[in-house]
Parts: structure tokens; sequence; C-alpha cells
């Protein structure tokens, strides 16, 4: 790289053909699709992370882009396994007028999603 700018590259596992919004601060830099590998050509220095679509979107994490370097980030999603946001679901569906303490906090996430994506440094 000739000018001296960094390159971040975002990799979105999972399957599928959905995107994510890929953001620095509050600059959009651009989609990064599932299963795919997305590169961003960012000045060198500090930068804060993020991905996000609708109601998914991940923590935000600093990545220090060399000059003429890489950093590598990886989404991944932290959604809860249907067998565990099944039973609460269904209690309410068979309207029955009881829940289990313990299922309280997975009906909540599933109904109110916050952080379902992860994002992490893979390769600094």
């Amino acid at each position: 790289m000739d000018n001296g700018n960094g390159t971040l590259t975002v990799e979105v596992a999972g399957r599928g053909r959905g995107k994510f919004r890929v953001l620095t601060g509050r600059t959009v830099l651009d989609w990064a699709r599932v299963g795919r590998s997305s590169h961003f050509v960012l000045a060198p220095g500090p930068h804060r992370i993020r991905v996000g679509r609708g109601l998914d979107r991940s923590n935000t994490v600093t990545v220090d882009v060399p000059a003429g370097g890489r950093v590598r980030v990886e989404a991944r999603s932290t959604r809860y396994a249907l067998a565990f946001v099944l039973p609460p679901l269904l209690v309410l569906a068979l309207g029955q007028d009881w829940l289990i303490l313990g299922e309280l906090p997975l009906l909540a996430a599933a109904a109110f999603p916050g952080v379902t994506v992860r994002l992490r440094v893979v390769e600094p």
C-alpha cells in the first residue's frame, strides 16, 4: 500500500446470504457479507469497529491499524440455541399461567436480542 493506509478485514462467520453494516465510530464503511471476508482501507491508528443489521448488532472493539499492515476481526452469532428459547415460547403459546423463573432471562433475550453478534480481533 503506497499511501501508508492499512487494511481491516471483517469476516462474518456462518451461512446464508445476509449482510452486516460495518461501522467505525459513526461512519459506515460498507457491507460485510455472511460467509465471506470483506476488506476496508483505513488510515493508520486506532479505530472503534462494530457491525450490525436491524436488531442484530455487535459489541465494539478497538483495533490499531498499522501503516501498510492488516488487522482481521471476526463476527459470530451469539443467539441462544433454539432448544433454550423454545420451552418458554411454548409455555406462552399454550396459554399457561406460569413460567419457570429460570426461563425468564432466556425469554427476555429472545424478545430483546441486544448484542447478538460477537466481534473479536483475530489477527492484530
